[in-house]
């Protein structure tokens, strides 16, 4: 969509917008395929020939892989779309399970973090003129934004989640978290102002609502889903995050606590401590195979004493 406003707003009629369009879709299924197998061949014929340990030639390939992006950020340039637009396209057709993604991740993440995003950041609330918003008819055109923006990923993941047996409170949390929005939104409006497709007061419009619409996340999920409901237990509801032994030993041996007979507790045991002659099982909040013919050996020794 960004893509054919982009050529719509660029272009001086119909034919030469259907020219830019047509380029884009023909260069995407070009890249999808062809250039996808390149790539995927020369990735895995330079990793199966030399070792992980050799720097040299993985310092080679990044340097191939970068080429290739800013070789493609060039021709999306050409067609007269955002460069960043192509860079994106050849990301995807990376292989993710490649050493050499990983490499690049690991050498670039940093740099990106620490330089870059706060640089984009900047510049982004440098292109915001707020100067250009009045009370009315900006006003409600903001908040209208918002409401339209926020009503539409809440309903839109909130729902279907519901629907598919998520719980309530945790397909709220989904629509919550859903609505934040972040660097590809400010991605997508800084590249329609420069392109001309957004004017200066929608695009600060656009921004207060990105900017509303993540600060609010955060109080939401936690009224939604405060810190103390966070805890995984069984499917049962009968492991506590806390747990005495002779207690659950009782629970396997009545059979409750697993129908399937599997034996497998969705909270995992990662201590046992005394307390008042009597152990206890300390959990946590992950999910792990509990071997329960293993507590009628630690109760024995207890019973012993």
């Amino acid at each position: 969509m960004l893509v054919i406003a982009i050529a719509i707003a660029n272009a001086k009629n119909s034919g030469s917008a259907g020219w830019v369009f047509f380029a884009m879709f023909f260069y995407a299924v070009f890249l999808f395929t062809v250039g996808r197998y390149i790539v995927e061949s020369v990735v895995q014929y330079v990793e199966s020939k030399y070792p992980e340990s050799n720097q040299q030639i993985a310092n080679t390939l990044m340097s191939f892989l970068i080429i290739c992006m800013y070789a493609s950020a060039w021709i999306t340039s050409m067609f007269g779309i955002e460069a960043i637009i192509g860079s994106f396209m050849f990301g995807l057709i990376v292989p993710r399970s490649s050493r050499i993604f990983h490499v690049c991740t690991e050498r670039l993440e940093v740099f990106v973090h620490v330089i870059m995003l706060p640089l984009y950041f900047a510049q982004s609330g440098l292109s915001t003129d707020f100067t250009v918003l009045h009370s009315y008819p900006d006003l409600p055109l903001t908040i209208a934004v918002i409401a339209v923006a926020t009503f539409g990923k809440v309903l839109g993941a909130g729902i279907p989640s519901y629907l598919l047996g998520i719980p309530f409170r945790e397909s709220a949390v989904i629509a919550v978290l859903m609505n934040t929005r972040g660097l590809v939104e400010l991605i997508v409006l800084n590249i329609g102002l420069n392109q001309g497709v957004l004017n200066q007061r929608i695009f600060s419009i656009m921004v207060i609502m990105c900017l509303f619409t993540t600060f609010i996340t955060c109080p939401i999920v936690h009224l939604i889903y405060p810190m103390e409901m966070r805890i995984i237990k069984n499917k049962f509801d009968l492991v506590p995050s806390t747990v005495s032994l002779s207690e659950l030993e009782n629970q396997v041996n009545a059979g409750d606590l697993d129908n399937n007979n599997n034996n497998s507790i969705e909270t995992p045991v990662t201590d046992i401590k005394p307390d008042e002659g009597n152990l206890e099982l300390i959990v946590d909040n992950a999910r792990t195979d509990f071997d329960t013919t293993c507590i009628s050996d630690l109760v024995e020794p207890q019973n012993e004493q």
